[in-house]
C-alpha cells in the first residue's frame, strides 16, 4: 500500500478524543476526495484512529514516546523552516509527545495518476489539519517533502485545500562564493515531477528567494490546474523591467525526465508593453491570471517576515531603552530564531522590573535631616563687667 504521513509534535501531552474526526473531515473536503466513516475498533482505543473512505485509509496513531533525531535529518533545510531554526530545534529537544496522520491507498505509488495522488496528499493535510485546529501542535512534520514548519506556520495554512509550499520543497543553490545575503541563488522544486512528471529548475538569479520561490510554486500550480505547462518559449509574471521564461529543457543524464527551466530575463523598455501582451495571452489562453513575482510570496513567507521585523524592532528600541536587555533579544533572535511573543515578553519583563526596582529604591531612601525654624525667643543679657 502506498501511504502519505505527517507527524505532530507536542511539547505538553495534551488529550486525545477523534470521535468527531470523520464528519470534519468529511466536511472540509467537500468534493476534493471520498467520504470517510470511523471504524468500530477505533472508538475503544485511544492511541489509534482509522477512518476508511472509497480506497483511501486514515490513521491516527498517538505516541508518548519522543521520536528520534535521525527521523529530522534535513527537515530544516527547506526556506520555510529557515528563519525557525533556532525554535525547531528547541522543540525538537522538548517535544515528548508526537500524533502521526499516515493516508493509505490500495494503489501502488508507481502507478497512482497525478490525480490520485494529489487526492492522497489533500486528504493528509485535511485530516492533519482538523487535528492541529483541535490539539495545537509546536511543530509539524510533513514527511512527503521532508519540512519541518512550526504549529503557527502551519495553521496559516488551513484554509488552503492544497499547499503546494508543502508539496513541493524548495531546495536552493548556487556557484557563488559571496556573502550568503550578497550571493545569486537558484533553486529546485524535485517534488513537481510527481505532478507535472518534470523537476522545476529556477536557474540563479538576483531575486530573493522566496520570489524565486513562489514564482515556480506558481507554474506548478498553474500546470497542475490546467493540465498543461506553460509552452516552451513563453514567459509569465511579467512585472516593470523583468519577466520569467520558461524552456522545456531535454532529459539528461543529471535528470532523466528532463526538467523546466525558469530564469529571470530582463525587459529592455521598448519591449515591456510587447512582452506583457504575449504574456496576457498565453494566461487569458489557459484560463489563469499569472501574478507577478513581487505579488507571490507564499503567506508563510510572509509571516516569516513580519515576525522577523517585529523582533527586530522590540530588540531596538530595547538596545535604546535598557542596553543590555536590547543586545540580550538581538543574540536570542540571533541564535533561536526570531519570535516577536518571545522577545516582546522578554522586554515587558525586562521594563516592568527596571520601574519596580526603581520604584522599591527610591522608597527605600533615608531620609534627609533638614533645619527647621524655632518659634523659641531668643533672649539676650549683658555680660556684667
Amino acid at each position: 500500500m502506498s501511504a502519505i504521513e505527517t507527524i505532530l509534535m507536542y511539547v505538553d501531552c495534551p488529550e486525545t478524543d477523534f470521535s468527531d474526526l470523520a464528519s470534519a473531515v468529511n466536511e472540509r473536503l467537500g468534493d476534493l476526495g471520498p467520504q470517510f466513516t470511523l471504524t468500530p475498533d477505533s472508538a475503544d482505543s485511544s492511541s489509534l484512529t482509522i477512518l476508511t473512505g472509497g480506497d483511501l485509509q486514515v490513521e491516527l496513531r498517538v505516541d508518548d514516546m519522543p521520536l528520534p533525531a535521525e527521523r529530522f535529518q534535513h527537515a530544516m533545510d527547506s526556506p520555510l523552516s529557515a528563519p525557525f531554526q533556532g525554535m525547531l530545534s528547541d522543540i525538537l529537544f522538548r517535544h515528548r509527545k508526537s500524533i502521526s496522520v499516515s493516508v493509505f491507498s490500495t494503489q501502488p505509488m508507481s502507478r497512482m495518476s497525478a490525480e490520485s495522488y494529489l487526492t492522497l496528499l489533500r486528504v493528509t493535510h485535511t485530516a492533519a489539519t482538523c487535528v492541529a485546529q483541535w490539539q495545537r501542535p509546536a511543530a509539524v512534520l510533513w514527511a512527503q517533502s521532508n519540512q519541518l514548519i512550526t504549529g503557527a506556520q502551519y495553521a496559516q495554512l488551513a484554509d488552503d485545500n492544497t499547499p503546494w509550499a508543502l508539496f513541493a520543497q524548495a531546495r536552493v543553490f548556487s556557484k557563488s562564493t559571496a556573502p550568503q545575503d550578497k550571493r545569486r541563488q537558484g533553486l529546485r522544486l524535485d517534488e513537481a515531477a510527481q505532478f507535472i512528471d518534470r523537476p522545476i529548475l529556477f536557474v540563479e538569479n538576483d531575486f530573493d528567494i522566496e520570489h524565486s520561490y513562489a514564482a515556480a510554486l506558481s507554474f506548478l500550480r498553474h500546470a497542475v490546474e490546467t493540465g498543461a505547462p506553460i509552452p516552451d518559449g513563453d514567459t509569465f509574471g511579467q512585472q516593470e523591467g523583468y519577466a520569467i521564461s520558461v524552456k522545456h529543457c531535454p532529459p539528461s543524464a543529471q535528470l532523466p525526465s528532463g526538467h523546466f527551466e525558469l530564469a529571470l530575463i530582463d525587459l529592455p523598455r521598448p519591449e515591456l508593453a510587447m512582452q506583457a501582451d504575449t504574456a496576457d495571452t498565453v494566461a487569458d489562453h489557459n484560463g489563469m491570471d499569472l501574478p507577478g513575482p513581487a505579488d507571490l510570496t507564499p503567506d508563510p513567507v510572509r509571516l516569516h517576515q513580519a515576525e522577523r521585523r517585529r523582533s527586530l524592532a522590540i530588540s531596538y528600541l530595547m538596545l535604546l531603552l535598557v542596553p543590555p536587555v536590547g543586545l540580550l533579544l538581538l543574540l536570542s533572535n540571533l541564535i533561536f530564531g526570531s519570535n516577536a511573543a518571545r522577545t516582546g515578553l522578554i522586554a515587558s519583563t525586562s521594563v516592568a522590573l527596571v520601574i519596580l526596582v526603581g520604584a522599591f529604591t527610591f522608597l527605600q531612601l533615608p531620609a534627609q535631616k533638614v533645619a527647621t525654624l524655632s518659634n523659641t525667643t531668643i533672649s539676650t543679657e549683658r555680660l556684667a563687667d
